[in-house]
Parts: structure tokens; C-alpha cells; sequence
């Protein structure tokens, strides 16, 4: 069983009533996390108040943070979109939508993972793919192969949405004020003076 721990009177209360509500499911009830998580921490906001208050660094945090997001998509200008042909009486540049959902398995890979980390895991995704399709080109691959470089090129549109989505958040955080403002962040934590 997964071991919850509390810190903060809300948090306890909380802790508290997941360990009632988990009583009274009985032995029917799944475990918390869908028994992939073992351990639960829970912080009351009393005990720590900065940290909801920072600068989400995670893949899908940056996006969040930097890019709009309208009914669970993130929104930008360019991307797979602008390579489509536009209306001819359109004068707004293409916008891109990139539903953020577990159903992505590019989302659901990078989702959690630091920012910093993201462009390269979906480089690495890429070189996989562009590999895939060298050997299928040389010929003579075995079809096991063949039909497991077809599974990974059906990842190739979304991979190519979250390369655009990935650089469209990157110049959104690389602006002046954004930067400025994560390392006022930084430096309060590391308890300088900030800004």
C-alpha cells in the first residue's frame, strides 16, 4: 500500500479524509495512484506558501505558463499549421492546436519531465524514426522490423506538433520579462535579493 504522509493541519484533515473515504470503499477500493505511486506527500499551502507560486518548469508547466491555452489545447502561431495552405482572404497567420492530453503518448512522455529535457527526448524521438526509415530504404529488413518502424512512424505527426509546440514555448519563455521573472524567482529561493 502506498504510505501517505502530511504536513499542515489541512493537509492532515485531508490525509485524513482520503484514509476514511479509502475505509469505507473497503477492499474494492484501487489503490491511490493506481498503485503506481508509493508514496503520497502532502503539503498544507500554511506550511509553504512560495512554492505554488513559482514558475512550473516541466514540459507541460513552461506551456502553460508561456502559451495560451484554450479548452485543453495549447494555441500558437506557425507550427504543422502554417505549412498548410491558408484561405486566401485570411490575413491572421495559421494558429496551431495542440490538445495537452494523456491520450498523446508524446504528451503523456514528456508531460512531467523538466523543459530542458523535453528537446532532447524529442530529438532522440526523431533520430529514431529518421533511423527507421534509413534501414527500411536500404531494403532487405527483416518485416518485423518493417511493421515496428510503421508503429513508430505513426508518432511522427504528433512528434512534429510537439517539436513546433516545444519551440513556439521556448521563444514565449525566452522573452526579456519571462526570464527575468524565473530568475527573481531563483534568487528569492536561494535567498538573494532578487530581481
Amino acid at each position: 500500500p502506498a504510505v501517505l504522509r502530511a504536513v499542515g493541519p489541512a493537509a492532515l484533515a485531508a490525509a485524513d479524509a482520503l484514509a476514511a473515504a479509502r475505509k469505507a470503499a473497503g477492499a474494492d477500493a484501487p489503490p491511490p495512484g493506481g498503485g503506481k505511486v508509493s508514496e503520497w506527500i502532502l503539503i498544507d499551502r500554511s506550511i509553504d506558501w512560495v512554492t505554488p507560486l513559482l514558475t512550473q518548469l516541466t514540459y507541460e508547466g513552461l506551456i502553460r505558463e508561456a502559451l495560451p491555452v484554450r479548452g485543453g489545447a495549447a494555441v500558437f502561431e506557425g507550427g504543422p499549421a502554417a505549412a498548410a495552405p491558408s484561405t486566401p482572404h485570411s490575413s491572421r497567420p495559421a494558429r496551431t492546436r495542440v490538445p495537452l492530453t494523456a491520450a498523446d503518448p508524446v504528451f503523456r512522455e514528456l508531460r512531467d519531465a523538466s523543459f530542458a529535457a523535453a528537446g532532447p527526448a524529442l530529438g532522440a524521438r526523431a533520430r529514431a524514426i529518421q533511423t527507421g526509415y534509413s534501414a527500411a530504404r536500404a531494403g532487405g529488413a527483416p518485416l518485423a522490423d518493417l511493421r515496428d518502424f510503421a508503429a513508430t512512424l505513426k508518432t511522427l505527426p504528433a512528434v512534429q506538433r510537439h517539436v513546433a509546440l516545444a519551440e513556439a514555448a521556448g521563444a514565449a519563455a525566452g522573452a526579456g520579462w519571462f526570464k527575468d521573472r524565473v530568475a527573481a524567482e531563483q534568487a528569492l529561493l536561494a535567498g538573494g535579493a532578487g530581481g
